[in-house]
């Protein structure tokens, strides 16, 4: 058992290391829920459109990283579902048409 949940103490880590203190994730009926705050003032949450699998968390650690960034960098002037919908539109991959880069 402590093998296969070995991935989750990884990722948990992961997030404290390169997010910062306040953010942790935890299933949430089969999908990674994302939470921010403390236990004195409360947390909020989102949902994650990745599964609660080994496969998928480094995908999702660089979405939370990505959204943390935006929600601070907005002094938490805009919700914590907002910094994770522009994080999702905001793509870090860029793919180049080199048959039109050539023509030009």
């Amino acid at each position: 058992m402590a093998e296969t949940n070995s991935w989750i103490k990884v990722f948990r880590r992961a997030i404290k290391v390169s997010v910062g203190t306040g953010w942790t994730v935890q299933p949430d009926r089969g999908n990674i829920r994302v939470l921010y705050g403390k236990k004195a003032s409360g947390f909020l949450s989102i949902n994650l459109p990745y599964k609660w699998q080994e496969d998928q968390w480094v995908e999702a650690l660089k979405l939370i990283e990505t959204a943390a960034d935006t929600y601070q960098n907005y002094k938490s002037n805009i919700s914590l579902k907002a910094a994770f919908d522009i994080s999702q539109k905001s793509s870090s991959r860029f793919e180049l048409d080199w048959d039109m880069a050539l023509e030009n």
